[in-house]
């Protein structure tokens, strides 16, 4: 199964997909968002995610990203160290994964 996270500066999407399927999704408020790892530790639940990528609304650099219109600040070091369990997460560009 593979996460795909959509953070925008007003909401955040999570998805999850088997294949090309989407399984289901899920909108928050992106202001309302503390701790990112969490949020997505807690969508994936037991789900034995393979990988996830997150699309940031900011310029990513060095696997770093601070959200554009908030602030907020991710990273894929941090992510990794919450997120152990997930073997494969990318960080990228929202425009970058639009182009994809």
């Amino acid at each position: 199964m593979i996460m795909t996270v959509d953070i925008g500066g007003t909401k955040t999407l999570c998805a999850l997909w088997e294949g090309r399927t989407l399984a289901e999704q899920e909108k928050y408020a992106t202001s309302s968002i503390e701790d990112f790892p969490a949020l997505f530790s807690n969508y994936a639940g037991s789900r034995p995610i393979r990988r996830l990528c997150v699309a940031a609304a900011g310029p990513v650099s060095e696997g770093r990203v601070e959200l554009t219109n908030t602030g907020q600040r991710l990273s894929v070091s941090e992510m990794r160290k919450k997120l152990a369990r997930i073997p494969h997460i990318t960080l990228i560009n929202d425009l970058e994964a639009l182009a994809c």
